[in-house]
């Protein structure tokens, strides 16, 4: 959320509804993307310097061994889950 000094600028600047649930919505979904992306690049940045190749290309982003973000921590939750359940 926007803290409220913020919130108190933007609305003297431009009255609107920074609040409503529409923006929080929309600002959570482009919030989620730009993480996303990131976590993209980072996943591609490790495989890089593993790789030994050090060196972000557009092939990197084909490579077979790449694991996606979403899929890497879905397997991290589920790993997890799987140990407390033996453990």
């Amino acid at each position: 959320m926007i803290c409220d000094r913020h919130h108190r600028f933007l609305e003297e600047a431009c009255p609107g509804c920074l609040a409503c649930s529409g923006f929080r919505f929309v600002f959570h979904d482009m919030a989620a993307r730009l993480a996303w992306i990131f976590r993209l690049i980072e996943t591609v940045a490790v495989e890089a310097i593993r790789s030994g190749e050090e060196c972000i290309s557009l092939d990197s982003f084909d490579a077979e061994e790449l694991v996606l973000p979403l899929v890497a921590m879905t397997r991290g939750v589920e790993a997890r889950l799987q140990r407390r359940a033996v453990g």
